[in-house]
């Protein structure tokens, strides 16, 4: 029987680099996350200010809960969602079916009354950054190509 022998010389740094390549991208990565969740917090304040200068305005925050990969914008108050949304005859739907499903929920069951317009802050601004994040995100990844 014959008997062949492979021998991969610089296996071990091979690795090494790859496993620092990955480190990098997802460094790079998590960097343009939390940065697009900051300015997004900052587009929903920018488009409630005119008229929302308290608890509102306060409560929009960028959050992350442990993975460097994962940030939202949180809106704290029990109110936000009828501010963006609005009530009863002043319901505005939104133009995606996954916001419009949420959305809904405020609508309320008694649509005979006028209700509260709707005065959207986080809805625009998430469809304001929404092209810029995918810029980023495939700049970044071109980056490590």
């Amino acid at each position: 029987m014959t008997k062949i022998t492979l021998q991969i010389k610089g296996l071990d740094n091979l690795v090494k680099r790859l496993d620092n390549y990955n480190k990098n991208l997802e460094a790079k990565l998590a960097d343009a996350i939390q940065e697009t969740a900051s300015n997004l917090a900052g587009l929903a304040k920018r488009n409630c200010s005119p008229w929302a200068t308290g608890d509102l305005f306060r409560s929009i925050q960028p959050v992350n809960e442990g993975d460097p990969l994962t940030w939202f914008v949180r809106v704290d108050t029990p109110y936000a969602a009828y501010v963006e949304f609005g009530t009863g005859q002043g319901f505005q739907p939104m133009d995606e079916d996954e916001w419009m499903e949420f959305a809904a929920l405020f609508k309320g069951a008694n649509q005979d009354h006028k209700g509260m317009e709707a005065r959207p802050f986080l809805y625009p601004a998430f469809k304001e950054i929404e092209p810029l994040f995918k810029k980023d995100m495939i700049n970044v990844l071109k980056e490590f190509k």
